[in-house]
């Protein structure tokens, strides 16, 4: 079955959507639920596509970008989650002489 125009446009919007939020996902911790739809619309991308995809480098790029702040953002997130979990174990004077 040949793919209409119309969802190779699709498929050509879902691709730069995938970018798009990629990059926002770059933004540490405030970009984490950006690169968790990014990662999402990725994987929609994948099973949809028939055919040669013109915007497969911006959906490779979206992956990427999503993938690297997504693990920056969960690497933050979790520094801090045992930096609040040591400083209630050792008490307020923590760090002082």
């Amino acid at each position: 079955m040949k793919p209409t125009a119309s969802s190779r446009a699709g498929l050509l919007q879902a691709s730069l959507r995938c970018f798009t939020l990629g990059l926002f996902g770059l933004i540490p911790v405030f970009g984490l639920p950006a690169a968790l739809l990014a990662l999402w619309q990725y994987r929609r991308v994948c099973r949809r596509q028939e055919e040669w995809n013109p915007a497969s480098g911006y959906l490779l790029a979206g992956r990427i970008c999503a993938s690297v702040g997504g693990g920056v953002s969960l690497l933050l997130l979790s520094a801090a989650l045992v930096y609040l979990l040591v400083y209630d174990l050792q008490g307020p004077n923590w760090g002082t002489n």
